[in-house]
């Protein structure tokens, strides 16, 4: 009997889980994008239209999961290409 009241107990104090996680879901959803962009980079003809397809599609990932906390990684980025570009190899390696 005092088993039963115990688990009886936990059953009813312990809150219902929901179906899904919404960031389990995120999380899902990136790894389905992430997976199946691979097919579409694969197909694109010449290595420079693969480097644009491949940079939309992270940026892409990065808007989806970060929302408007992903711009200042996606600024630091722009800027230190512009550092590299401005300055050439020689000051930035």
């Amino acid at each position: 009997m005092v088993v039963l009241s115990f688990v009886r107990d936990i059953v009813i104090a312990t809150p219902k889980m929901p179906i899904f996680n919404p960031d389990d879901f995120m999380y899902a959803t990136l790894l389905l994008i992430s997976v199946g962009s691979g097919g579409l980079i694969r197909n694109v003809k010449g290595p420079t239209a693969r480097k644009l397809v491949s940079t939309a599609v992270g940026v892409g990932l990065v808007a989806y999961a970060c929302g408007n906390e992903g711009l200042h990684p996606l600024v630091v980025t722009l800027g230190n290409c512009a550092l590299i570009f401005l300055l050439g190899p020689r000051y930035t390696e």
